[in-house]
């Protein structure tokens, strides 16, 4: 038994206090033990009863055998069955060959990304599982990158081991940073992925004076980014494109796309031959060859066909001032917009040479072009264009004859070009400068621009061969003629709003306020003959009369003189 001492008295000589960490326990009427095997024995010799307490064990051994034994205690040794089981087995994963491993998971899941081809195969016999990811280094087939080496061959090599697209998606051709120098031309015939590690860290440059640098004659999708295409550096070219897409059958190469590539010094920096859907962004495109064009639309195969979307690019012919930005001549439903244009002699020109339709160039920034910074033209007969939106621009034409110019040649029908809104556009005008010029185009409107003006600027010059148009509100600003349209053209004009020329402040009660104390108005002057010959003149139409010289006006049933 347990003696009980007073809690005021001290334990006699023979007992211990119970203790915890040194320090004296409260006294209680029992002691329990737990948590281990307890023997008591009978000590009567010292009069007392002795208990011994069993150790337990820091530590076991556990085997790998045929399974758990003896309970899931630690009393004694144990072994423990290894099952592969899938719910319970995890695995870690190098992100590459000097990275850290990843967290433990119970397992990795592999995502096909945009283009880029996985297949994942049982390796039965290693017991592994092996994943293929769709990629080619150009390094891989004896690329240097060193920028004297030719690596032409090389890089062909990598371009011919290209697959058939499938269900894998696209191979990916990487050029490792460098800087590699091209002799000749680069063909492309399946779909692949492009790509290099930035404008600054992978250049191509060719030394080739005619030839392509990369020439694309295939329907699958076709994908470029990250590279600097170089024709400028190692010669002069006189002919050739950066990029060049075309096919043999269809409508073309299907949704290319063309990113975040620098493209310079090529007679076309992106030549869209025979394609659809393509997509042109985020580019740095410069200083073609002179008379060069920045980015050529056509389509070949399919005029029509087109839908190609273009944006987000820096297009700058620098000095060469007889560049074309943009230079289109079929395609329909090409969408241009919030891209800067600098210099040449164009902007965007429009040239059509087949019938097809809409084309919208919105938000860009078209500034010191030598000529126009948009041209609509035809220089084919027979083939017609329509619906043309030119909206929200910023266009300074410094140096060029007009912002925005319609005409015709080689005897095509000025009317085959219809349908087109012209709005919202800021347009600033160096002196005597025409902001914008028709001389061709039926149906269109013309509203909430705004012009800003030198000396001696026309707005809007409407020619004889641009019909059926309506001139809505604008802003002028030191514009000295807002309005101005050819005496020989036909069909019906409307002017709304207020105006004033020669004037900024338009008198409130005026419909038209001219101001000059150098000029006069000058109403249609016309012999009798041609008077009488006016079909349907209605009451108050004036007219001065060269064969009487006097003015006349009618009255409602007859002319006579004021």
């Amino acid at each position: 038994m347990i003696r009980r001492f007073p809690p005021s008295a001290a334990a006699p000589s023979g007992y211990d206090t119970v203790q915890d960490e040194g320090v004296a326990i409260t006294q209680r009427a029992k002691v329990n033990f737990i948590g281990a095997t307890v023997t008591a024995a009978d000590d009567s010799v010292n009069t007392r009863t002795n208990v011994t307490l069993d150790a337990v064990p820091t530590s076991r051994t556990i085997t790998t055998s045929t399974g758990l034994s003896g309970g899931g205690d630690l009393s004694a040794d144990r072994t423990l069955t290894v099952t592969a089981d899938s719910t319970v087995q995890k695995v870690a994963a190098r992100l590459n060959s000097t990275g850290s491993d990843t967290g433990t998971r119970r397992r990795i899941n592999f995502i096909e990304g945009q283009d880029i081809g996985l297949t994942l195969s049982d390796d039965s016999g290693d017991n592994e599982l092996d994943l293929t990811i769709a990629t080619v280094t150009v390094k891989d087939y004896g690329a240097v990158g060193d920028g004297s080496t030719d690596d032409t061959a090389a890089i062909q090599s990598a371009l011919n081991a290209i697959p058939v697209v499938g269900a894998s998606g696209l191979t990916r051709v990487f050029f490792p940073r460098g800087v590699y120098k091209i002799t000749g031309e680069l063909t492309i015939s399946n779909g692949a992925i492009i790509q290099g590690a930035g404008q600054s860290g992978t250049i191509i440059r060719t030394n080739h004076s005619t030839a392509h640098m990369f020439n694309c004659s295939t329907q699958e999708r076709l994908r470029f980014a990250d590279l600097r295409l170089d024709g400028a550096t190692l010669v002069t070219k006189t002919g050739g494109s950066g990029i060049r897409l075309t096919s043999a059958a269809g409508s073309g190469t299907a949704s290319p796309i063309i990113e975040r590539c620098a493209i310079i010094g090529f007679n076309r920096n992106i030549d869209l031959v025979a394609s659809g859907l393509a997509v042109i962004r985020d580019n740095y495109i410069v200083t073609p060859i002179a008379n060069g064009v920045q980015i050529y639309i056509e389509n070949t195969l399919s005029p029509d066909s087109g839908d190609h979307q273009i944006y987000g690019n820096v297009i700058d012919a620098g000095a060469v001032t007889t560049a074309i930005g943009i230079d289109q001549k079929s395609s329909g439903g090409v969408k241009f917009f919030g891209n800067k244009v600098l210099g040449g002699a164009v902007g965007y020109r429009l040239d059509f040479q087949a019938d097809t339709s809409i084309l919208l160039i919105h938000s860009n920034s078209i500034e010191n072009q030598s000529s126009y910074g948009i041209h609509l033209t035809s220089s084919t007969v027979g083939p017609g264009f329509s619906q043309v939106s030119i909206l929200g621009n910023q266009m300074a034409s410094t140096l060029s004859t007009h912002a925005i110019y319609t005409d015709v040649t080689g005897g095509v029908n000025p009317y085959m070009l219809i349908l087109i809104d012209i709005s919202h556009n800021l347009i600033y005008l160096a002196a005597n400068k025409t902001g914008i010029n028709l001389t061709a185009g039926d149906i269109g409107n013309i509203s909430d621009n705004i012009f800003v003006g030198d000396t001696g600027n026309t707005a809007i010059s409407i020619g004889a061969n641009a019909t059926n148009w309506n001139v809505g509100a604008n802003v002028y600003r030191s514009i000295a003629t807002p309005l101005s349209v050819s005496a020989a053209s036909s069909g019906n004009y409307t002017f709304m709003g207020d105006v004033g020329i020669g004037t900024v402040s338009v008198a409130a009660s005026a419909l038209l306020d001219l101001t000059s104390t150098t000029k006069a108005l000058v109403i249609p002057r016309m012999t009798t003959t041609q008077r009488d010959a006016i079909s349907t003149p209605i009451a108050g139409m004036l007219v001065y009369n060269t064969s009487t010289a006097v003015v006349n006006f009618y009255n409602g049933s007859a002319w006579g003189a004021v």
